[in-house]
């Protein structure tokens, strides 16, 4: 989704419809989504803005029964709908749920400091994820005891979406 995304402009498709008869031709009559949030992170909050007819300079709330799920990626449709002069009015907004949120890694504490000779274990990470899933954190790395000197431990964590965090653990080893 998030490749899609980079990949095709976000295009904004506005649809006004009058069913029935034809309208009358003293009346101006618009359909306008109030400005909103039309991209939203998975997993937080999207507050619907809403959408408006106006009749020359009157205006009326359009109502919608659409929702979205901000748990799942994806694009929702959101049509707001207003009944005037015996005609149904449309206007429809698009919402995209995305992940762009990177995991973040939690090292766990851990002696990182030892003599050259000692056994070195290895605390690891844990990660979570605005999209809740379980995410494994893999580790990169290797401490040579025998040898003093400061060692890199690479953690790494990808969410489904192809979103990456890296966390270093040194460890150092002394005479």
């Amino acid at each position: 989704m998030k490749k899609i995304m980079k990949i095709l402009p976000l295009i904004i498709v506005i649809f006004l419809t009058a069913c029935g008869s034809k309208l009358p031709a003293e009346e101006t009559i618009v359909a306008l989504l109030n400005e909103g949030q039309d991209t939203v992170e998975i997993n937080t909050e999207w507050l619907d803005s809403g959408a408006i007819l106006i009749v020359d300079e009157q205006e009326y709330t359009m109502v919608t029964t659409d929702s979205i799920d901000i748990s799942i990626l994806g694009l929702y449709q959101v049509i707001y709908t207003y009944d005037y002069n015996e005609q149904t009015y449309t206007i429809t907004r698009y919402v995209i749920v995305t992940d762009e949120t990177s995991p973040v890694i939690i090292m766990n504490g851990g002696l990182d400091t030892i003599k050259v000779g000692e056994t070195w274990n290895d605390a690891s990470a844990v990660a979570v994820d605005n999209s809740l899933e379980d995410i494994t954190v893999i580790s990169m790395g290797t401490v040579n005891i025998m040898v003093s000197g400061t060692y890199q431990i690479i953690y790494t964590a990808i969410d489904s979406s192809g979103n990456v965090a890296t966390l270093t653990r040194y460890v150092t080893v002394v005479d």
